[in-house]
């Protein structure tokens, strides 16, 4: 992205863009390839966007979700305890740094304890959720692995890879949408591609202002969104981003 790269799989020099750029693209494209998404994703945010304990700000929410998708990850790189969140005595340097990261990020103001109670209930939830899902949270989540690029696609970071199951954090409101389930579409047809993050049989949203989770097999989302379970639809993916597309 913002240079010239030899996309894996493309025989020759191919403009690199991001996943963003990619599934806000060729809307007609991902319509005849995602034929349910829309119906898929009412589904899903009946269960993420159901009434549950928003703990979210009422001003900043967003600054407050992007730390403690960090925070959740200090703890599974053993960079903070879990012990600290919950008795409430995050370093002072934590928290320093943490006001530091959210003003570089474009916050106006300096965030407050209430703030930081926020960050911290949203961080505890996501990695609670983490353990459960690969029942040995020690050795089975990678923190914010790469996916090696293929084609006009660049690498990409997802959130998390917990035992086989792909996780992206969606610390929203106003849901999920059409865009979000093409993202992980990429996500996953680059880690078939590649196997650099290994098998993936399972994917989940978390939504940590909502305390809600979805997860479900990898043949039961492409069926939810795609109509068909078969792993072409990932190669359908592959060979269109190796194709160069003109994105």
């Amino acid at each position: 992205m913002g240079g010239r790269s030899k996309g894996q799989g493309a025989g020759r020099d191919t403009a690199v863009t991001s996943v963003k750029r990619i599934v806000g693209k060729n809307a007609s494209w991902w319509s005849a390839l995602l034929p349910f998404s829309e119906d898929y994703v009412r589904s899903v945010n009946e269960c993420l966007m159901r009434a549950g304990e928003d703990v979210s700000l009422l001003r900043d929410a967003a600054f407050a979700a992007e730390v403690a998708d960090r925070w959740c990850g200090a703890v599974l790189l053993g960079r903070l305890t879990r012990e600290e969140l919950v008795n409430e005595s995050v370093p002072d340097e934590v928290v320093n740094g943490t006001r530091a990261y959210m003003q570089r990020l474009g916050l106006k103001r300096t965030p407050s304890l209430d703030d930081i109670g926020a960050i911290r209930a949203m961080a505890l939830f996501t990695y609670d959720e983490l353990c459960v899902i690969s029942d040995n949270v020690d050795v089975g989540v990678r923190v914010r692995p790469m996916l090696p690029g293929l084609g006009v696609c660049s690498e990409s970071e997802c959130d998390y890879v917990a035992a086989g199951c792909l996780c992206e954090v969606k610390a929203v409101s106003r849901g999920l949408r059409s865009i979000d389930v093409r993202q992980v579409v990429v996500y996953l047809a680059l880690a078939h591609a590649s196997e650099a993050v290994g098998p993936i049989d399972r994917i989940a949203f978390l939504n940590p202002r909502a305390r809600k989770t979805w997860q479900q097999s990898v043949g039961g989302f492409l069926t939810g969104v795609a109509g068909s379970s078969s792993m072409d639809i990932l190669n359908e993916v592959a060979d269109h981003l190796i194709g160069d597309p003109g994105y």
